[in-house]
């Protein structure tokens, strides 16, 4: 997070959406699972075991696991010197096999477990309101982002990382806020354009309510996108009224490629 943190993060939403319209009636955040994001990539990235490539790679990879799981060992009876042919043996020769039982282990859980909440640092991208506001004929909500994190009902929260390669963690690496964050907070470059702003929860169970209510003094500001429907205005302000905060609506820029806003209320 090497970014200066933006004080309004914003959430578009499609207004004929009841579901959509709930984070502004009922101030309701919905904390989706990684199974459910738009980027195959998102919250997929494991060790790499490609990086074993070796014996003696093997064997610290070995040793490490082995000195980790002792406990484990020795209530299971197993002795561990079987445990560590066994590994081995499976890394010598089956390695692909090894990485996507990992993976779909890892994966299975983090889709239980892992709550998140995307927004962006900007309402102005001409992509997102085509995307992700029913092309452009949505609304764009504003959070203020320092309640959001501090408000003790999300995990962590933070700029995601974009780079144009691939993280690369070693199976041996401990695991460290550092490493989750590297898991769950990087994406490809080509994703850049969302300036993505990230509120993490670590679900306490699989059946935990991935629904969370926030203070309505959370809320900052609604923008409504260039095709909002005129006959919604009436209950728009009246959303407005109720959470005390202003109305902007989009705008196009003259002669740009750009969309600005105005306030209407």
């Amino acid at each position: 997070m090497n970014n200066k943190l933006p004080d309004i993060i914003y959430k578009y939403r499609n207004w004929t959406d009841k579901y959509h319209k709930r984070i502004l009636t009922h101030r309701e955040v919905y904390l989706a699972s990684p199974k459910d994001l738009n980027d195959p990539f998102d919250c997929r990235i494991t060790p790499n075991f490609d990086l074993l490539d070796n014996d003696d790679k093997i064997k610290d990879y070995i040793k490490v696991i082995g000195d980790r799981n002792r406990g484990k060992l020795a209530a299971s009876g197993q002795k561990p010197e079987d445990f560590q042919e066994e590994l081995f043996d499976r890394l010598k020769n089956n390695r692909q096999e090894e990485q996507k039982n990992w993976d779909g282990q890892t994966y299975r859980g983090q889709d239980e477990r892992y709550g998140i909440f995307s927004l962006s640092g900007r309402w102005n991208s001409i992509l997102m309101w085509g995307h992700y506001s029913a092309s452009h004929s949505g609304f764009c909500v504003g959070f203020h982002e320092k309640k959001m994190a501090d408000s003790g009902q999300f995990g962590r929260g933070g700029l995601i990382n974009y780079g144009p390669n691939f993280p690369q963690i070693h199976p041996s690496e401990d695991y460290t806020p550092e490493r989750g964050f590297t898991e769950t907070f990087s994406k490809a470059q080509d994703w850049s354009y969302e300036q993505e702003y990230r509120l993490f929860k670590f679900l306490k169970s699989p059946k935990e309510s991935r629904l969370i209510v926030v203070d309505s003094s959370f809320f900052a500001e609604i923008i409504l996108g260039l095709n909002f429907p005129e006959g919604s205005l009436p209950e728009m302000f009246e959303i407005s009224d109720a959470l005390k905060i202003p109305i902007y609506k989009i705008v196009k820029v003259p002669w740009k490629f750009e969309l600005d806003r105005v306030k209407i209320k």
